[in-house]
C-alpha cells in the first residue's frame, strides 16, 4: 500500500477502482463519486461534508482521510474509530492504519506504536500495509526524542512495544538518559544481570559511552518517519487591504509560504502545513491552534501587545512561538518558549557598543539620549557592554528634550572642537570642562527622532566636533544633509536590510512576483527568512520536540535580508551595522 502526497498532507489514498463497494442505491452511487472527484482534487473539507452524508463503512473511512488531510486530526479520529470496527475488512485495516498516523500527528505516541504493532503482527492483513504499518513503528521508535519516548512508554499497553522503546532510547539517546532506561528495562522486565536481554541492553549503552568519547558532541537525529507533518501556526493581523498594515501582514504571510513551498519541494517525504489565524483575540487563535492544528510551533503574532497576551499560553502549552517583528525589551524576561527574531533595544545598544569598541577601536564615548524613550534601554545596554569591553563613557545625557523646547546646545556644546570654541566663546570655554570624545552615541527613537537628529548634527557640525556618530534604525531612516555625510562618520544598527544585487536576492524576487503576482516587499523577505530559519532547523533535528532548544542555538542564519543568531538566549542577537555614504548605506559588521 503506497502512501501517495496531496497537498500538504501525506495520507493513504483508496481509490475507487481498488475498494470493493458494497452494492448501494442510485443516490448513494452520485454523492460517493462526487465526494471522491472532491477528494482527489484535494477539496477535502467539501469531500468530508459529503462522506458524512453517508452511512456506510467506506464514507466513514474517506471522512477519516479527507479530516486528516486538513490537519483536523481529532475529526479524522473519530471518523476512523468508526470504520476500524466495521465489517469489511479492506476498509478496517486502512483505517486501523490512517488512525495510527493521526494518533501520531496528535502526539499519541504509544496508542499510535500500539495500533501499528498489532498491525504488523496481524497475518490477515495484505502485505503491502503491513509493510507500511512496520516501516512507520520503526521510524517513530527511532525518532522519539527523549521526552516523547517516556510518555510513550507510559501510553503504550503492549510489553513489546515497552521493550523497544526502551532498547531503542538505550542505544541512541545521550548515555545519562541511556542509564535511567537500563535501569527501567531491568526494572519492568524483572531481569537480573545475568539475563542475556539486559547484557544485550547494557552493551547498548556502554556502545553509546564509546561514541560519546570519540565525538563528545554527539548528536543523533534519526529520520522522521515517512509522511511526517510539521503543523506550523501563523498568528497575524488581518488590516484592510491597500493599506501599509495589509502590505506588513501580507508580505510575511506571502514570504513564509515561499518558505514552505521550498522546504515541501526539498523534502518529498515530510511536509510543513501552514495554519493562518487572524490575531485579534490572539489568545483564542493560539489555543484553537493548539487544539485543532496540533502546531509545533507558531510564527507571531505581529505587536508586542498580542505577542505578550500569547507568551504564558507558549510556556503553559511548550509550543515554541517566533515574533517576527515585536522588538520590546520586556517581553521576554520570564518565558522559556517565546522568541524574538527582531532585536530588542537593548541588543541594538549592545551590539553598536562591540562594532565601536572592538571593531573601530574607539575607547572614549558618550551618550545623548531622549528620557522616557524606548531609546533609553539601547543606551543603557551600549554603556553596559561598552564598559564591560574596557571603554570609557565620558558623558551619558539622560534628558527630556522635549520639553526643553529641543534646545539641545547646553549637552552639545561639550563636543566641540576644544580649540575653536576657545576662539568662538574664551568664556564658555573656561566655564566648561571639555573632555576628549571619540563618539557620540544618540539611540533617538520615536517621532521627535528626525528633529533631535538634525539638531545635534547641525550643532556639532557648527562646533566643528570630529567625533563619530553612531545611532540607531532611525538615523539610517532619517534624510541627512548632505554635508553632514562629508562632514562625520556616521553608523547604525539595522535588524532587515535587503542584500540588493545579490543573485538570490534577484531570483527570490523573480520567484515572489510569479507566485503571487506583486512585488516582494521587504517584509515579503523578513517571513522568508524568518521561516526559513525554523524549516532549516526541522530539517536538521527533524523533530520538532527539540526546537525550543534547537533554536537558540543555532549556527549563525545569514539570510536574504535578516540574520538570525540567538547566541543561546531567546532574542535574536543578529543586529546588522551600516556605514552612512553619500551614494548611498553600506553594511560595515
Amino acid at each position: 500500500m503506497k502512501i501517495n502526497k496531496v497537498a500538504a498532507a501525506i495520507c493513504v489514498v483508496l481509490t475507487t477502482a481498488s475498494v470493493a463497494v458494497p452494492v448501494h442505491s442510485q443516490d448513494y452511487n452520485d454523492q460517493f463519486r462526487e465526494a471522491m472527484e472532491y477528494y482527489e482534487q484535494g477539496r477535502y473539507l467539501e469531500a468530508a461534508a459529503l462522506f458524512n452524508g453517508i452511512n456506510a463503512p467506506e464514507a466513514r473511512l474517506f471522512s477519516g482521510k479527507s479530516y486528516f488531510a486538513t490537519a483536523m486530526y481529532i475529526n479524522a479520529i473519530e471518523h476512523l474509530k468508526e470504520a476500524k470496527v466495521s465489517g469489511i475488512r479492506r476498509f478496517a485495516d486502512e483505517a486501523k492504519y490512517t488512525l495510527a498516523l493521526s494518533y501520531f500527528q496528535t502526539k499519541q505516541y504509544g496508542r499510535s506504536l500500539d495500533l501499528l504493532h498489532a498491525m504488523i503482527n496481524d497475518p490477515g492483513i495484505v502485505a503491502a500495509l503491513r509493510n507500511d504499518a512496520r516501516a512507520f513503528y520503526d521510524q517513530t521508535v527511532a525518532w522519539l526524542s527523549p521526552a516523547q519516548r517516556r510518555l510513550a512508554y507510559a501510553h503504550s499497553q503492549v510489553p513489546e512495544v515497552h521493550r523497544q522503546l526502551l532498547l531503542n532510547g538505550i542505544e541512541n539517546h545521550p548515555s545519562e538518559t541511556g542509564g535511567s532506561l537500563l535501569e527501567v528495562f531491568a526494572r519492568h522486565f524483572n531481569l537480573s544481570d545475568d539475563d542475556p536481554d539486559y547484557k544485550n541492553a547494557l552493551r547498548l549503552l556502554e556502545n553509546r559511552k564509546n561514541r560519546e568519547e570519540v565525538r563528545p558532541d554527539l548528536n543523533n537525529f534519526p529520520p522522521a518517519p515517512g509522511g511526517m507533518i510539521y503543523n506550523i501556526g501563523i498568528l497575524l493581523p488581518a488590516f484592510e487591504p491597500g493599506t501599509e498594515p495589509f502590505a506588513v501582514s501580507q508580505g510575511l504571510y506571502y514570504g513564509i509560504m515561499m518558505a514552505a513551498d521550498e522546504f515541501n519541494r526539498r523534502n518529498p517525504n515530510q511536509k510543513v502545513k501552514l495554519h493562518y489565524s487572524d490575531d485579534s483575540d490572539p489568545a483564542a487563535a493560539f489555543s484553537s491552534m493548539v487544539w485543532n492544528n496540533n502546531v509545533d510551533l507558531i510564527i507571531g503574532p505581529l505587536f508586542s501587545e498580542s505577542v505578550s497576551v500569547i507568551a504564558p499560553l507558549a510556556e503553559k502549552y511548550g509550543i515554541p512561538v517566533l515574533a517576527p517583528l515585536a522588538n520590546s525589551d520586556d517581553l521576554n524576561r520570564d518565558y522559556a518558549y517565546l522568541y524574538q527574531s527582531n532585536p530588542t533595544f537593548s541588543a541594538r545598544g549592545k551590539k553598536m557598543a562591540e562594532f565601536a569598541v572592538r571593531r573601530m577601536g574607539l575607547r572614549r564615548l558618550a551618550i545623548m539620549v531622549e528620557k522616557n524613550s524606548l531609546g533609553v534601554d539601547e543606551a543603557m545596554a551600549f554603556r553596559d557592554e561598552a564598559e564591560r569591553l574596557g571603554a570609557t563613557i565620558v558623558y551619558f545625557f539622560l534628558e527630556d528634550f522635549s520639553a526643553r523646547a529641543f534646545d539641545i546646545t547646553d549637552f552639545t556644546v561639550y563636543f566641540s572642537n576644544p580649540d575653536f570654541l576657545m576662539n568662538l566663546d574664551p568664556d564658555l570655554f573656561e566655564s566648561i570642562e571639555l573632555k576628549p570624545v571619540d563618539a557620540l552615541y544618540i539611540p533617538f527613537t520615536g517621532q521627535a527622532a528626525p528633529t533631535l537628529i538634525n539638531l545635534v548634527l547641525t550643532d556639532l557640525q557648527a562646533n566643528r566636533s570630529g567625533a563619530v556618530i553612531l545611532g540607531s534604525q532611525e538615523l539610517g531612516m532619517s534624510e541627512i544633509n548632505r554635508d553632514f555625510m562629508q562632514h562625520f562618520r556616521m553608523y547604525y544598527t539595522e535588524s532587515m536590510a535587503v542584500k540588493e544585487g545579490n543573485e538570490d536576492v534577484i531570483n527570490y524576487r523573480i520567484d515572489y512576483k510569479n507566485r503571487f503576482g506583486v512585488d516582494a516587499n521587504l517584509f515579503g523577505f523578513v517571513g522568508y527568512d524568518t521561516s526559513n530559519f525554523i524549516f532549516r532547523a526541522l530539517e536538521e533535528i527533524r523533530n520538532p520536540d527539540l526546537l525550543n532548544y534547537h533554536i537558540r542555538f543555532r549556527p549563525v542564519w545569514d539570510g536574504l535580508s535578516t540574520i538570525l543568531d540567538f547566541r543561546g538566549t531567546y532574542v535574536n542577537q543578529g543586529v546588522q551595522i551600516h556605514r552612512i555614504e553619500t551614494a548611498g548605506n553600506v553594511k560595515v559588521y
